[in-house]
């Protein structure tokens, strides 16, 4: 029995170790591809760097703020009291869910304020 007992805590052991180093080589393995990997992303990313910071060297700033200056403004944006007009601007709405909105006539104002003194005489 103690022949048994010992040669089940030495398989056991054995097992126990060697699902240790197991682990150890793929944490190990792992580690080794992140890292990998992290520096491969670095390296992209200095060199996406250097490449927009050579386009960025090359423009000629002077022309670029002259050709800026040339173009027109678009119209609409920020005007100041003194340079607002005192035209009366008129809103026009768009349709709502492609309908347009109903316009009431004169006669079917007219007509629905006479339904409502026949219904109600005082108002």
């Amino acid at each position: 029995m103690t022949v048994a007992v010992i040669i089940t805590l030495v398989v056991v052991i054995g097992l126990v170790t060697t699902g240790f180093l197991v682990a150890l080589r793929i944490f190990r393995d792992l580690s080794s591809r992140c890292l990998n990997t992290l520096d491969q992303m670095h390296l992209h990313a200095s060199q996406a760097q250097d490449k927009l910071l050579d386009r960025l060297m090359t423009i000629k700033w002077e022309d670029y703020v002259a050709v800026q200056s040339m173009e027109e403004a678009e119209p609409g944006g920020f005007f100041s009291p003194e340079e607002q007009s005192e035209e009366v601007t008129e809103v026009i709405r768009p349709p709502v869910y492609g309908l347009h909105l109903h316009q009431p006539d004169n006669e079917d104002v007219e007509n629905e304020l006479a339904i409502l003194r026949e219904d109600f005489p005082e108002g």
